[in-house]
């Protein structure tokens, strides 16, 4: 009996962590996608893509050369917003 309460806790925390994370994902994600809908008649889906990949290409030199410091400061939430 020990096991099975000890595996339904594991799966509690696992699903909690999940939905966490998906939580601050989608909290990124619909604002984004607003904004690209909104504004894409007037800038241009070119501008937009090029925002896109120069903001993503600016988080991902700072989460590659700073993994280390980012994962060990707050115990790696930092990382999960920079990456969302």
């Amino acid at each position: 009996m020990y096991v099975s309460n000890y595996l339904l806790d594991l799966a509690s925390i696992l699903i909690f962590g999940y939905v966490r994370f998906h939580s601050i994902s989608v909290a990124g994600l619909i604002p984004g996608y607003w904004v690209s809908f909104l504004f894409i008649d007037s800038w241009g889906r070119k501008p937009i893509q090029l925002m896109g990949f120069v903001m993503l290409t600016v988080i991902f030199i700072i989460m590659g050369f700073g993994y280390d410091a980012i994962l060990n400061h707050n115990k790696g939430y930092s990382h999960l917003i920079l990456f969302v």
